[in-house]
């Protein structure tokens, strides 16, 4: 499904919605975050969204992160869900979305899901890399174990193309017999353990495989900025440079024109009419 101009603006100005509830909400709790990825590309370079992409993302420490998701549960706010795995049994990724309900952003890969599908802003808690290279590797090793094991129970195999069919098809047969929330529990183990680490660093560790060795200071969300960001001001990394070079290079040169598209394959899309 191919959103139109109109749609796309829409769509922006939900997220922005969703935003700004989330930041007021860490403003009021005195909690650390930062938009990060191309949210803060866009940030830097637009003032705003990047033209071409259709979402947001935000990113914590471990300790904020926790925290906010226990005032996102006894707040019960009617107008927002945080989804994470163990608020739906059947959500897969180890970082939370915060999702507007009443509206629906239906994606190809878990369309099939019985969950909340409305339009969201992504949260990645940042957690603690060891010292110890050794136990770096272990770590990185088990969590993608865990994390192939979970995707292949949830996402669609025919959505995905290639080896990763092929992987998702015998991950799928031989770890039948792990339920999928022993699968979660594990993984989120994983994860928490490593805050009690002597750290070299942290780390996004659902991250694309290709940088799973980058970490960044153990410091960076002690230094914090406001930025404008589509005519508000949201929070920033100060040291936003180094970590986005170290990411992504010359991030201030435009991509070619082949690669400026969004990222999620659109199968039905409902807005709130009360936010536009």
């Amino acid at each position: 499904m191919e959103l139109s101009e109109v749609e796309v603006k829409k769509l922006k100005m939900h997220e922005l919605y969703i935003l700004e509830y989330f930041d007021e909400l860490c403003k009021k709790n005195n909690l650390k975050y930062s938009l990060i990825y191309g949210t803060l590309i866009g940030a830097i370079r637009h003032n705003g969204f990047i033209p071409w992409d259709d979402d947001i993302d935000v990113a914590m420490p471990r300790k904020d992160f926790e925290i906010l998701c226990s005032i996102l549960k006894k707040e019960n706010n009617s107008n927002f869900f945080l989804q994470t795995n163990e608020t739906e049994k059947n959500y897969y990724y180890t970082f939370a979305k915060l999702r507007l309900n009443n509206t629906i952003f239906k994606e190809d890969r878990t369309s099939k899901l019985n969950i909340n599908q409305g339009i969201f802003i992504d949260i990645f808690p940042f957690d603690n890399v060891p010292s110890n290279k050794r136990l770096r590797k272990r770590i990185n090793f088990k969590f993608r174990l865990y994390k192939t094991i979970i995707d292949s129970k949830i996402i669609k195999i025919k959505t995905r193309h290639g080896l990763n069919k092929i992987i998702a098809f015998f991950f799928r047969l031989f770890f039948c017999w792990l339920k999928l929330q022993n699968a979660h529990n594990k993984l989120d183990k994983i994860l928490k353990k490593t805050n009690s680490i002597e750290p070299i660093g942290i780390k996004n560790y659902y991250c694309f495989k290709k940088h799973e060795n980058l970490y960044f200071p153990i410091n960076m969300f002690e230094n914090l900025d406001r930025h404008i960001f589509e005519n508000r001001d949201f929070s920033i990394i100060k040291e936003y440079d180094s970590f986005l070079k170290k990411i992504y290079g010359n991030y201030m040169e435009l991509p070619p024109l082949s690669q400026r598209t969004n990222t999620h394959p659109i199968l039905e899309i409902k807005f709130e009419d009360s936010i536009i």
